[in-house]
């Protein structure tokens, strides 16, 4: 009598959360590596490697041999990128980012956390619609559904900065940890502004200095000058 495998159907939801955002990060480094001089190549080996990397993060985690090998999102060498998460209900931090966005210097991805509309990337765009241009790169806005999902793309697209809504930073504050710990980006900046809930979170957090930062809704934008430019 064989044994129920657990772990391996405790791993599907996870593989499908992410789904949705790796098919719009694939088409974001396809657009990326489409001029003349790699359309020999094409953009299935990009896909497929990012597809990997994916999933490894997600079962496994990415330890320091991978780190050095995951793909740079940036494109060039002078353009920065920032990655903004925020929640599908309550996209409040993305109102205090100074706009319109340069993307000509810096790749700004938003991720949305939608797990009621189920991650679907049209459900994502609206939650920007009323806030960025709406010419705004679709690619540019990935959703996902479950927690775990969040560092794998964070470390895949390795930007620069994070700016994370308070609510998104987990029990123990476990995504900024994780995400500083592994070096997997320059610095996080944590948006507060619901005097509801915790702040014991801070205390997991101190210890990284100024490499993460606890800032004001209302302050972002200062911040973001400095930072981002």
């Amino acid at each position: 009598m064989s044994r129920p495998r657990r772990s391996r159907n405790l791993l599907v939801p996870i593989g499908i959360s992410v789904t949705a955002a790796v098919v719009g990060l694939g088409l974001y480094f396809w657009q990326q590596n489409s001029s003349p001089a790699s359309s020999s190549s094409g953009p299935v080996p990009q896909d497929q490697e990012l597809s990997d990397h994916t999933r490894a993060g997600e079962e496994d985690g990415l330890d320091q041999s991978q780190a050095k090998q995951r793909p740079n999102p940036t494109g060039s060498g002078n353009k920065r990128t920032v990655v903004v998460v925020v929640r599908e209900g309550a996209p409040g931090l993305l109102w205090n980012i100074p706009t319109p966005l340069n993307l000509k210097t810096t790749n700004v991805f938003i991720l949305v956390h939608s797990p009621q509309s189920g991650g679907k990337p049209e459900n994502a765009y609206k939650v920007i619609g009323n806030i960025f241009p709406a010419d705004y790169p679709r690619e540019y806005v990935l959703p996902y559904t479950i927690d775990g999902a969040l560092l794998p793309l964070i470390r895949h697209l390795a930007p620069e900065v994070v700016y994370m809504d308070e609510s998104l930073v987990g029990e123990d504050a476990a995504s900024v940890t994780g995400l500083l710990e592994g070096n997997w980006v320059g610095a996080v900046v944590v948006a507060t502004g619901d005097r509801s809930g915790s702040s014991e979170w801070r205390q997991n957090v101190q210890r990284f200095g100024r490499r993460c930062a606890v800032v004001d809704r209302s302050g972002i934008r200062g911040d973001w000058a400095g930072r981002v430019g």
